[in-house]
């Protein structure tokens, strides 16, 4: 769906947004108030590559990682997380993890081994999972020795993990299953029927696990809502159209986001999925979704043709555009330095 009023006002408002100074990384040292922005970069082309915004004076360093280690960062970087004053950088297509200084964009260490890895766990016991798109397995990371250290038997394309009441659950992208794993056993245990195509999940302010699933061309999207300790779906919401995906909460937790062709927001007391976005992508190419958990903005990145750098729209918590700029080459995620 095309809406073409909306596109016009953003021509409008970005008429108004200043153009983003663009800063030389060697020269700056990444601010503590700032957001990374994972740019994927083309298959095998190798330009993946992780630019900085710096939320106060509203700067970009473009390409943090390369300005900082005089090399390129790999082939598809799919994902980043932060976690003990650390950046995890998944690099799919080269099969590998990247540890990165978040201060200075150095590296500090490297994990390989990995099949096709997608998504990073940390479970604060110094070790962390890794879901892969063809291992057919989960890779166990152990932290200290930045090494795999052992694999948990899990068929398919798994993505987007989460640990809620002492369970990892993990989304299976070509399945109609959500995966338990023990982590005290590192084995997969159970599993609960869901939609198909599960890509994302969140916990909200409840304690309740909310698994966001794309389907397909014969099978609805569905957005469920589990209690993760007796692993009980407790309500499902089908989709009249459309694949949604990247699904996130904001700092309370009390709101669900997604993109499904534009911005869609859903209170996590709500009874029925939105009718209408509250941001509309207009012609834009909707690619990347962002909450920064302190403000409430909104973060959304434009993936324009998929071969030139993406536009970075953010918007407050009420949808209103406040600043765009350019980031890297299909721009997929977002992680807030606070």
């Amino acid at each position: 769906m095309r809406f073409f009023s909306f596109y016009c006002l953003l021509i409008l408002l970005s008429a108004c947004v200043k153009d983003t100074p663009i800063v030389n990384s060697q020269t700056a040292v990444l601010s503590s108030n700032g957001v990374y922005i994972v740019g994927e970069g083309n298959f095998n082309f190798g330009n993946s590559t992780i630019s900085y915004y710096n939320i106060g004076d509203q700067k970009v360093q473009e390409d943090v990682y390369r300005s900082a280690n005089n090399s390129a960062l790999g082939d598809v970087a799919q994902s980043m997380v932060l976690f003990n004053g650390k950046a995890y950088v998944v690099i799919n297509n080269s099969g590998a993890i990247k540890v990165l200084d978040t201060a200075t964009a150095k590296e500090l260490k490297h994990i390989d081994g990995f099949t096709s890895p997608r998504c990073f766990l940390p479970l604060g016991n110094g070790k962390a999972y890794v879901s892969d798109l063809y291992a057919n397995a989960i890779s166990v990371v152990d932290l200290s020795s930045s090494s795999i250290v052992g694999t948990i038997a899990c068929a398919g394309w798994t993505e987007e993990m989460a640990l809620c009441a002492g369970k990892v659950f993990v989304c299976n992208l070509k399945s109609t299953q959500l995966y338990i794993v023990d982590i005290s056993t590192d084995k997969l245990v159970d599993s609960i029927a869901i939609g198909y195509g599960a890509s994302s999940l969140q916990e909200d302010k409840n304690g309740k696990l909310w698994v966001l699933s794309g389907g397909d061309q014969s099978r609805a999207a569905q957005l469920q809502r589990i209690n993760p300790i007796s692993e009980v779906v407790e309500a499902v919401f089908v989709f009249e159209s459309g694949s949604p995906q990247h699904l996130k909460t904001n700092g309370s937790r009390d709101s669900l986001y997604y993109l499904n062709n534009g911005v869609y927001a859903i209170a996590v007391s709500a009874d029925a999925l939105p009718k209408t976005p509250m941001i509309s992508a207009g012609n834009s190419i909707f690619y990347g979704l962002g909450i920064d958990p302190q403000s409430g903005d909104i973060y959304v990145s434009d993936a324009m043709d998929y071969v030139q750098k993406s536009t970075i729209y953010r918007y407050n918590s009420k949808g209103n555009l406040r600043h765009s700029f350019k980031s890297g080459i299909n721009s997929n995620s977002f992680c807030f330095k606070q």
